[in-house]
């Protein structure tokens, strides 16, 4: 994955993720945003775990990066349907609580 890609907000968030990744050879999960060239963003998974040798030194990571644009888009409608009057589209009483 480019830096350059990576969502401004995510930049800090993950570079400490992956400095305590190399410490201690463990990566929690996380979604960061991506921006595509044509100026779309896109939410990525990213899942790490590190190898280490027999002194403790890392030495590989093995990971994947998913794509969960579809997943992130679709908490967004439910949490909009949750507050928002779905034939109106005003906000409904659950937005005052």
């Amino acid at each position: 994955m480019a830096a350059e890609r990576l969502h401004a907000d995510d930049r800090a968030s993950l570079q400490e993720a992956m400095q305590h990744l190399v410490r201690t050879g463990e990566f929690e999960g996380r979604v960061v945003r991506l921006q595509l060239p044509d100026g779309r963003l896109r939410h990525a998974q990213l899942q790490c775990i590190g190898s280490k040798d027999a002194s403790g030194t890392l030495t590989q990571l093995s990971g994947t990066i998913q794509d969960v644009t579809e997943l992130k888009e679709a908490e967004q409608r439910i949490r909009h349907l949750r507050d928002y009057d779905g034939t109106t589209g005003l906000p409904n009483r659950h937005f005052f609580m």
